[in-house]
């Protein structure tokens, strides 16, 4: 039981590390391609 109390942070913190890095990739791709129209 105390190794599900580590792990669920730890898994949580690193899908949402994954999640925001993906997010962050996504904004600076979209903005890219702004720039490129305008």
């Amino acid at each position: 039981m105390d190794q599900l109390w580590f792990l669920i942070p730890v898994t949580v913190f690193v899908l949402g590390s994954i999640w925001m890095a993906s997010r962050l990739k996504h904004d600076d791709t979209l903005n890219d391609h702004k720039d490129g129209l305008e």
